[in-house]
């Protein structure tokens, strides 16, 4: 009818990945953990934890999404 108006905003995701290089000669003291653990603040707060394992290549990677 020309007096409706409809406001429409969709925020813009980002994606923050990372990966662990561990610098102990190839484990050589046989001390480097199993697992790690990332935790992702947002404004000084704990937002999202992932536990990390290696791929298959030995590569310690991590992603979140959608943020």
């Amino acid at each position: 009818d020309g007096f409706n108006i409809k406001n429409t905003h969709t925020p813009e995701t980002i994606d923050i990945s990372g990966t662990k290089t561990w610098d102990d000669a190839d484990n050589q003291d046989g001390v480097r953990p199993s697992k790690i653990v990332v935790t992702l603040y947002a404004d000084g707060v704990a937002y999202m934890t992932k536990e990390i394992v290696p791929d298959s290549h030995g590569i310690w990677s991590w992603k979140f999404e959608n943020l």
